[in-house]
């Protein structure tokens, strides 16, 4: 399979700082073409990141010879030990684990670890901000007030360990 990040003729030639000669990006899409088949097909491009369904519509004949590759299914895409996948799209976590962040909602974790507690935590995953007294106070009351399951729940999950 040959990949090429640009679509024909969208990309302009241009050198950078270390001599070597880069297209310029003037599309957010994948051109990809299947070598099995010669069908071309472009993906779009939305944060860095391809819907790895996309990939399903790239089918081939089925290969008598090896069934378990199941070409006519679409193509797989394979990524060991998920080095580089993005398994979703969040609006209230964001995880850069290269550079040891983790934050929810913009708020660091450690600060939330350190500088609040679990009802602040909980509430600012819930309501989109962290509580102010009055309402850390409610959310207590409304959580005091959930009647504690039975003791046949606490044993069913202990089973499992």
């Amino acid at each position: 399979m040959v990949i090429n990040s640009e679509p024909r003729g969208a990309s302009q030639p241009r050198s950078n700082n270390n001599g070597l000669v880069e297209n310029k990006k003037t599309n957010n899409t994948l051109r990809v073409v299947d070598n099995r088949t010669g069908k071309e097909y472009v993906l779009p491009i939305d944060k860095n990141s391809i819907n790895a369904m996309s990939f399903k519509q790239m089918k081939a004949p089925q290969n008598v010879d090896v069934p378990c590759d199941q070409t006519e299914y679409g193509i797989r895409v394979y990524d060991p030990g998920f080095g580089n996948t993005a398994v979703s799209e969040s609006t209230i976590t964001y995880n850069d684990g290269l550079k040891g962040v983790l934050s929810y909602r913009g708020f660091d974790i450690g600060d939330l670890v350190t500088k609040k507690g679990f009802i602040d935590t909980q509430y600012l995953l819930l309501w989109g901000h962290l509580p102010s007294s009055k309402e850390k106070e409610e959310w207590q009351r409304n959580l005091a007030s959930i009647p504690k399951p039975p003791k046949s729940v606490f044993d069913v999950i202990r089973s499992f360990s």
